[in-house]
């Protein structure tokens, strides 16, 4: 090509994804790096040394300096070896989106290789699905920004516990526990990070269903703060009034545990509030050619009738005045009755499938869907349209999105914002989890420690301090996930990963703190009631937590869509929310 010499096979593929890399006018470093990776896992390379490789690559980037890339792309295309069209394309589509973003420089090009490799439309569409899907789970590299942020939230911290240790004043308190807690925010998404990586790798290892991990070993990573501040509330107030009297000792535990109460449901608030509304935000700002969050029927149907279930019984318990050890029973039945369900919908989903994809086997993949469905109903096997289409499109093209999903499994952790990664094996995982549990639980135990001297600074109770402060600082892994996730395009994930973290909450979370305390202090009873009244801001936290769902489920449900202007209300709800924590501490609201 270049002087006139025609390209061989080995060149003519690395030149497409060279191409890629180059689309968009610069060599971007994670795209480089896809490029490497993707070309050295190929036979077709296994018998070039690293100096001919290296040469290749010289001479394929000297054609695009030189002739730019459309040119390098209409002579890779004549030499590329047959049967490598759909390969090649998909790698295209992996290096574009290896950095996260897609310019409009980029969509040409995919595009156009597109027409050029003769490749039909619907065949491209699903392999840059699956494409999409298979950057879920990589590394999106170091994160500067938080690396940057935490040295500067740990200096000010040292400065101000220096200075907190000359001087009482309360401004200064007030300013070193705020810093405090945000600092032990970060360390809680550092923990959770490698957790969240290693909980995946088991998960995929034991074939699990997405949606049984999700529910299961994501749901654990993302929601362990809530679980240890929970615990450590009760433990906290509990080693407070040891060696008093029996009465005492169940007084200071029902207290603990309605600082339980209070970050749990404040947590389940942020996260049915605040995450879909950030995601929102993040989305419609730099998703431009698809600005909103959009929300699948089953993940409001399904995920979101299941978290307003789980709600309502949480409700019904707390106006019972008391609860007891076996509503903890009760409400970890109910979640291993919802992960239950979820495994019966994928095998269901599955086994569906396998039917469809036997029948068209048999009758061929021309047959319309309308026979396909009659023919299923038949057999008393009820599917729908998009399901049958779905199948159709696997068989013609020859591609399981399943396959590929399953295929995908993590092969290392990253830790310190991405800047060290620990390969994955059985023996790392199983450490990676067992450090991280504790760093998150030594975590939250400071985290339970600011909270209540906060409310001791403020002189309120520390319900109110618990309801946001803890419960905030304890959903920044749920933030983070939903957030990751809506800019890989998995827009119903981001939603239904707040439903799910909220589901654990309720179930888990307020189950095992409840049973803890319940046998510390001899199976007694843990009573909502001070001095005869329901404890400070219980009663409005039920109200509020039964309005707020409702208004946000509407939201959700309208258009099945989340806007920046939904976005906005739904912050303003939230700003609600801190208003009665605010006012139910100056004991304003009941």
């Amino acid at each position: 090509m270049d002087g006139g010499g025609r390209l061989s096979p080995q060149e003519a593929y690395a030149g497409v994804l060279m191409g890629a890399t180059a689309c968009d006018g610069h060599f971007a470093d994670d795209e480089v790096n896809s490029l490497v990776i993707a070309l050295a896992r190929m036979k077709l390379y296994e018998r070039m040394s690293d100096k001919q490789f290296g040469q290749m690559l010289d001479k394929l980037h000297g054609v695009i300096k030189k002739k730019g890339v459309e040119f390098l792309i209409e002579g890779c295309v004549e030499q590329l070896p047959k049967g490598l069209e759909k390969t090649v394309f998909a790698n295209a589509c992996d290096i574009v989106l290896a950095d996260g973003v897609v310019e409009d420089d980029e969509k040409a090009f995919i595009e156009s290789l597109r027409k050029k490799l003769q490749i039909e439309s619907g065949t491209a569409k699903v392999i840059a699905e699956i494409m999409v899907v298979k950057n879920k789970g990589e590394n999106d590299g170091p994160h500067r920004l938080g690396l940057f942020i935490a040295i500067g939230v740990s200096i000010l911290f040292i400065v101000l516990h220096f200075l907190r240790g000359q001087s009482e004043d309360f401004g200064l308190t007030i300013a070193y526990l705020i810093v405090e807690v945000t600092l032990v925010s970060i360390v809680i998404w550092q923990a959770c990070d490698p957790f969240a990586d290693a909980a995946q790798w088991v998960g995929q290892k034991l074939h699990l269903p997405g949606s049984v991990r999700g529910a299961t070993l994501d749901a654990v990573a993302s929601s362990m703060p809530e679980l240890f501040s929970g615990i450590f509330f009760v433990l906290l107030a509990l080693r407070a009034a040891y060696g008093g009297t029996p009465e005492a000792l169940v007084e200071a535990g029902a207290e603990g545990y309605g600082s339980t109460i209070a970050t749990c449901a404040g947590s389940a608030v942020y996260n049915m509030i605040l995450i879909p509304a950030f995601c929102a935000l993040a989305i419609g700002l730099t998703r431009k050619e698809r600005p909103t969050i959009d929300v699948e029927d089953e993940v409001i149907s399904r995920d979101g009738i299941w978290f307003v279930s789980c709600e309502m019984l949480l409700i019904l318990f707390l106006f019972q005045n008391t609860m007891h050890w076996w509503m903890g029973l009760i409400l970890l039945g109910l979640y291993f009755v919802y992960i239950y369900q979820l495994y019966r919908d994928a095998k269901l989903f599955r086994l569906k499938k396998a039917a469809i994809k036997l029948y068209l086997e048999e009758h061929g993949t021309e047959v319309e869907v309308g026979r396909v469905l009659d023919a299923l109903d038949e057999q008393g096997i009820s599917v729908s349209r998009g399901v049958v289409t779905l199948a159709k499109e696997e068989i013609q093209k020859e591609i399981s999105r399943e396959e590929l999903e399953q295929e995908e499994i993590p092969d290392d952790a990253g830790v310190l914002f991405g800047y060290f990664a620990i390969p994955l094996t059985g023996l790392t995982t199983t450490l990676i989890l067992a450090v991280t549990t504790l760093i998150s639980a030594a975590a939250c135990y400071f985290l339970v420690e600011a909270t209540i001297e906060t409310a001791e600074a403020l002189a309120v109770p520390a319900f109110f301090v618990a309801v946001i402060v803890a419960a905030a600082a304890s959903s920044v892994p749920d933030t983070l996930l939903a957030i990751g996730a809506a800019k890989r395009g998995d827009d119903s994930g981001a939603v239904s990963n707040a439903f799910g973290s909220n589901i654990f909450d309720i179930c888990v979370c307020l189950s095992i703190p409840l049973l803890v305390n319940s046998y510390l202090t001899g199976w007694q009873p843990v009573a909502l009631l001070q001095d005869g009244k329901p404890i400070a801001g219980l009663v409005g936290l039920r109200i509020l937590l039964v309005v707020l769902t409702i208004i946000t489920l509407l939201v959700m449900w309208h258009n099945r869509q989340l806007t920046v202007k939904k976005a906005l209300f739904l912050c303003g709800l939230y700003g609600v929310f801190i208003a009665y924590a605010v006012l139910g501490s100056l004991g304003i609201l009941f």
